[in-house]
């Protein structure tokens, strides 16, 4: 859903109706990225990596932020990919306690099942418990060009703290 026709539907329900029969409406939304806080690791040979997502550019150049002072802020999205269904790609900015590790992108297929019918995939709704696995690749553009293979799994509902099992391959 574009911004602008969120905003469209927010205004509108803010107006009062026209005819007097048009008591009330019901609006229902749904969000289909995912906002994902910081990710944090050791890495062998980098020692405790953090992770943080931004929305995907499609450029090799620095990921997306914004500076506010002399602090940066990234987005937390991930998004699924265009005409892709399942498939959620983000930018990455990797930092270490010395500063700036890597940064790159990586997508993930998730799984699309969608078991009530309602257009929203299961992995979304709070009410939809239980585990599931992920795969997907990764590529760091900087400081160099490296492909990488994920796989992991995920137990729903995610909750701060719940365990995430990742694999990282170098390809």
């Amino acid at each position: 859903m574009k911004p602008s026709f969120s905003f469209f539907i927010v205004l509108l329900s803010l107006v009062e109706p026209i005819h007097a029969d048009a008591q009330s409406a019901t609006i229902y939304g749904n969000c289909y990225s995912i906002s994902v806080g910081p990710l944090t690791a050791s890495v062998p040979g980098s020692g405790n990596v953090k992770t943080y997502l931004t929305t995907f550019d499609g450029s090799t150049g620095f990921p997306l932020t914004e500076k506010l002072g002399n602090l940066s802020y990234v987005s937390q999205e991930f998004r699924p990919k265009p005409g892709a269904p399942g498939v959620f790609q983000a930018d990455y900015i990797s930092y270490t306690s010395t500063g700036l590790m890597e940064y790159g992108y990586f997508e993930v297929m998730f799984p699309n099942a969608d078991t009530d019918g309602n257009g929203l995939q299961d992995i979304f709704q709070k009410d939809k418990p239980g585990n599931f696995s992920f795969s997907g690749t990764a590529h760091s553009d900087s400081p160099r060009a490296l492909d990488y293979s994920l796989s992991g799994q995920i137990a729903l509902p995610i909750r701060p703290r719940a365990p995430l099992l990742l694999r990282v391959h170098q390809a």
